[in-house]
């Protein structure tokens, strides 16, 4: 089914979507949104049956918040990494059956100054797309493997990575990915592709088909606005960008 019938059922009729992309139309809809591959193997078929009962079903006790965890821990030792602390907690209570809460991680925990640049044009997408990638392979956030899966995937269109209007969002199945990476690279003029001229690609690591939703949803906040890549391309570095989208999301 397509975005336009969906819009059409009235919302009471339907209680959870399946869908294979991210949209800001589905996000909007308040619903709970399961990403899936278009053909699952027999293991992400059974991880996809556990989440969504994990989601929906009623349970008798309250799952612990990872916040709550986090502010127990720093009362009792330092934290000398706050995201990576969050995340492998959240890998560990959903390795057990937990609900991992992953309504702490926002745009705000992801994304960093140096994860941000601005570059003249360049002669493909490909050379963006890794440009994009290289700070999360610097910072460990992912392995080669998952970029070249990227690429791959990008060469023969098994994706189609265009979330708006002159942006790209590359991203893979979480293989490869080993915690919550998002980047931006600002071209400072959009340049031709098979998607159209394209200003900004956006690389998403994700380390599963939830943990990074709320994330998608700031960022999709901020690519509602038509000009949102003609403000980031007018500040002067990477951290005035940062600032931008902080308050925008304020």
């Amino acid at each position: 089914m397509d975005i336009d019938s969906l819009l059409k059922i009235q919302k009471t009729d339907f209680d959870i979507i399946f869908s294979a992309t991210s949209s800001s139309v589905i996000l909007q809809l308040e619903k709970p949104i399961f990403i899936v591959n278009p053909v699952m193997t027999e293991d992400e078929e059974y991880h996809l049956v556990k989440r969504v009962y994990e989601r929906v079903s009623s349970l008798r006790f309250q799952l612990p918040l990872i916040d709550d965890l986090v502010k127990i821990i720093g009362r009792h030792a330092s934290i000398h990494d706050d995201l990576s602390l969050r995340q492998e907690l959240s890998r560990y209570l959903s390795g057990r059956g937990h609900k991992a809460l992953a309504k702490d991680l926002r745009l705000k925990d992801v994304l960093k100054s140096n994860y941000i640049s601005v570059i003249p044009g360049v002669d493909t997408i490909e050379d963006v797309v890794k440009k994009s990638a290289q700070p999360l392979l610097n910072d460990k956030i992912i392995t080669r493997e998952y970029l070249n899966r990227v690429l791959r995937n990008l060469a023969n269109h098994r994706q189609n990575y265009q979330i708006a209007p002159g942006i790209l969002l590359p991203h893979a199945s979480p293989e490869g990915v080993n915690q919550i990476g998002l980047s931006f690279v600002i071209l400072d003029k959009s340049i031709d592709t098979s998607y159209g001229k394209i200003g900004l690609v956006i690389f998403l690591a994700a380390v599963d088909n939830t943990q990074h939703l709320l994330v998608m949803k700031d960022l999709l906040k901020l690519l509602s606005d038509a000009n949102f890549i003609e403000e980031i391309r007018s500040q002067k570095s990477s951290e005035d960008i940062l600032n931008l989208i902080q308050t925008k999301l304020q």
